[in-house]
């Protein structure tokens, strides 16, 4: 029997050996490498999942903020709407043009004939009926003309109503809101005046009463003043809505300087660091930092209508 005494079987029987129990340091140099590659790649990927959610939850949130915002103006509009379309009624009305119309040939009340009592008594009764749709809101309605004189006013007081027939006072010619009506008032338009008066916000709505036949020809204005606490109702059913409800969520609106009109029960910011804030952040804000408050600020314009200081911005902070 021959047996194989060949030098070489020893190298072929290690070899083999070392393919069954473990890798050759190359071998293993290229796992490594292609273990590091697959944990990069897994890194990455994680990272561009985790960077997509939360694009996707800032894009989310950016887009619930603005509609946030659209149903805010929506809500504050609306609770404008009902006054001012109320007042505008009136002032359209054959009533109120005629007497508006009457007044004009007449210096003094002794040349006032059956006709002009009956508009004057259902003027002002229209004026009362208006006033007492909402008493806790609405100051007081009047008939202006375009020399100043209130001729026909109906003032809501504490404790009782005073209805004044003649006239009752004479606004100053040089009275910003009468010289801004006169200046820039347009036939079927309202104009809003935002005033503070001892303390409180109060809108004045003045509609342009028109002769018949020719509406170019402003008479005069009928104006209802009303408190503008009457808006707190808008902001708090805003917050309860679905578009409003988020946790922490504060809402003010603001006039043109930037002044508070009216803000969610929540408001515990300085006034007078918002408004220097917004002086220097004008027009349209979305998700902006409000300084160190861990707050971010976001703010629409609100200028459905024309008039004095009635250019306002609805704010959220969140």
């Amino acid at each position: 029997m021959t047996t194989n005494s060949s030098p070489n079987r020893p190298t072929i029987t290690a070899t083999r050996l070392s393919s069954a129990f473990g890798a050759s340091p190359l071998q293993q140099r290229v796992l490594w490498r292609i273990r590091l590659i697959i944990l990069v790649l897994f890194i990455g990927i994680t990272f561009f999942i985790v960077l997509s959610r939360q694009n996707i939850s800032i894009d989310f949130f950016r887009r619930f903020t603005a509609g946030s915002l659209t149903a805010l103006e929506e809500n504050i509009l609306e609770d404008l709407s009902d006054p001012i379309n109320s007042i505008t009624r009136l002032a359209n009305s054959s009533t109120n043009r005629l007497y508006a119309q009457g007044l004009t040939r007449l210096t003094t009340t002794a040349q006032f004939n059956n006709t002009m009592n009956e508009l004057q008594t259902d003027l002002l009764r229209q004026l009362d009926d208006i006033v007492s749709l909402r008493r806790n809101f609405y100051n007081g309605a009047r008939y202006i003309m375009r020399d100043g004189r209130v001729w026909g006013e109906v003032i809501n007081l504490p404790n009782e109503t005073r209805i004044s027939a003649e006239t009752s006072r004479t606004i100053p010619a040089d009275d910003p809101l009468l010289a801004a009506l006169l200046f820039r008032a347009q036939a079927g338009v309202p104009f809003l005046s935002f005033e503070r008066v001892s303390d409180t916000n109060v809108l004045k709505i003045n509609i342009p009463v028109t002769a018949f036949g020719n509406t170019a020809n402003i008479l005069g204005f009928t104006q209802l003043e009303i408190r503008l606490d009457v808006l707190d109702s808008a902001i708090a059913e805003f917050i309860d809505s679905p578009l409003g409800a988020q946790d922490g969520r504060v809402v003010v609106l603001v006039d043109e300087q930037n002044q508070l009109i009216a803000s969610s029960d929540n408001f515990s910011f300085d006034a007078e660091a918002l408004n220097a804030y917004l002086d220097r952040n004008d027009g349209e804000l979305l998700l902006s930092g409000y300084g160190d408050s861990g707050y971010v600020i976001s703010a629409a314009t609100l200028d459905e209508y024309d008039g004095v200081n009635a250019e306002w911005r609805v704010i959220i902070f969140d």
